[in-house]
């Protein structure tokens, strides 16, 4: 019987890496997931979600005040600039928040002030993503607020009213 020597070192066998690989790639992959968990918390995940769920009402007595004062309004969006046509209600000034629905650091919130009556103006729109935003509209006196989506792929302007 003849006996055949293999002298190639350790290295040399591809079987062996394969063995070493697998375990690697999965080490690698846990330790890139708890990367991306530690530095991108989910947004999605409110803090104080009794607190939240007790001021369910409030919410629903805004969007009640205002169906009853028949709020009917218009955003169009021109590049930094929005322009709001309002009925129902003439404060001095209204917030419109545009959430994005997931990433938070992406929301807008900006002041609209009245120029003439039912018109409103105001700067600092930063341009959004192509994603179903969903739009708030409040008065300062925070009493009423209406909501809608908005998809900025849909076109330039927006009509929507108390429901």
């Amino acid at each position: 019987m003849i006996e055949q020597k293999d002298d190639k070192p350790w290295y040399k066998y591809g079987l062996l890496w394969l063995v070493i690989a697998l375990p690697a790639s999965a080490v690698i992959a846990g330790i890139t997931t708890v990367f991306i968990a530690a530095h991108k918390p989910d947004s999605l995940v409110v803090d104080d979600y009794y607190k939240d769920g007790l001021a369910i009402n409030e919410v629903k007595d805004k969007d009640r005040r205002a169906k009853a004062l028949g709020l009917v309004a218009r955003i169009e969006f021109s590049g930094e600039q929005v322009r709001l046509f309002l009925q129902g209600d003439e404060p001095d000034q209204v917030t419109l928040k545009l959430i994005h629905p997931t990433l938070a650091e992406q929301d807008q919130e900006l002041n609209l002030q009245a120029v003439s009556t039912g018109l409103y103006l105001g700067e600092g729109l930063k341009p959004m993503m192509p994603v179903s935003w969903k739009i708030r509209l409040e008065d300062m006196n925070d009493s009423w607020r209406i909501e809608d989506r908005y998809n900025p792929e849909s076109g330039t302007a927006l009509e929507f009213s108390a429901s």
